[in-house]
């Protein structure tokens, strides 16, 4: 008897996100006023004068440099990566002369 009046009690009281929620507005499917919408500025490349910085830093940096910055990121498990490191351990090697 009391497992049927638990099972009825469930049954009858729903929660709220399953009785016609979608009909309700709620903060992620609402749109804004369309008082607040302000048309969206267009921005141009920046394209900075170039300088010769001789300040303590920054410093200028060789166009090398922001070529190689340019480029995409490769995460520190790429095989790219690894390649690059075992490279730079082999000419440490040679630089401190050691088998290490």
């Amino acid at each position: 008897m009391l497992a049927s009046r638990l099972t009825a009690r469930t049954l009858s009281a729903r929660p709220l996100s399953s009785v016609a929620t979608s009909a309700m507005p709620s903060p992620t499917n609402m749109a804004p006023p369309t008082k607040l919408l302000v048309e969206a500025p267009t921005v141009g490349q920046f394209n900075p004068p170039k300088r010769l910085l001789m300040g303590p830093g920054p410093g200028n940096a060789h166009p090398r440099v922001h070529a190689a910055m340019a480029l995409p990121q490769i995460g520190h498990m790429d095989g790219a990566f690894l390649q690059l490191a075992e490279e730079i351990k082999e000419m440490l090697r040679y630089a401190w002369q050691t088998k290490n």
